[in-house]
């Protein structure tokens, strides 16, 4: 996997599973979700070699019956193709409910309770030079925040 498709399998995820839940409330994606837009974390490769990884962390609605939402998202992502496992917090104070789901390519946590969710998604390690990536974005940002600086008009 390339560091654009691990950056596109996020936002993928994020859209996908946002929009199976067919609720509002939920933060947008960033209007640049591409391996331009969003800095690389630097991570270890199985061969012990650098490499980078992506994530995301999105706030959503909360939902009076978590343990359904929650299962909601378990069978959807078991649906693509991910491993799931549902967890209901041990402290009888908290509400909380946790799906995790993995493949090989990321890992994606969706916690719900009555208040708020949220869900979270990282890439797993692939090859890239997260020095050269993160110049990458910023040379990106500085083009993009860039206002051309007006010609002046010659006084008569």
């Amino acid at each position: 996997m390339t560091p654009e498709e691990a950056v596109a399998s996020v936002f993928s995820l994020y859209s996908r599973t946002v929009s199976h839940l067919s609720e509002s409330g939920w933060d947008a994606p960033p209007s640049d979700a591409s391996v331009l837009g969003i800095p690389p974390q630097v991570c270890s490769l199985r061969d012990g070699k650098a490499g980078v990884k992506y994530s995301t962390v999105g706030l959503g609605p909360g939902h009076p019956d978590a343990t359904s939402s929650a299962g909601n998202v378990a069978a959807f992502w078991k649906s693509i193709g991910l491993t799931t496992d549902l967890t209901k917090s041990a402290n009888e104070k908290n509400d909380r409910i946790t799906t995790d789901g993995a493949s090989s390519a990321l890992t994606a946590q969706y916690t719900v309770n009555g208040d708020r969710s949220s869900l979270s998604i990282v890439t797993s390690c692939v090859p890239g030079n997260a020095d050269e990536l993160t110049e990458g974005v910023q040379k990106h940002r500085d083009e993009q925040s860039a206002t051309p600086t007006p010609t002046p008009t010659p006084t008569p």
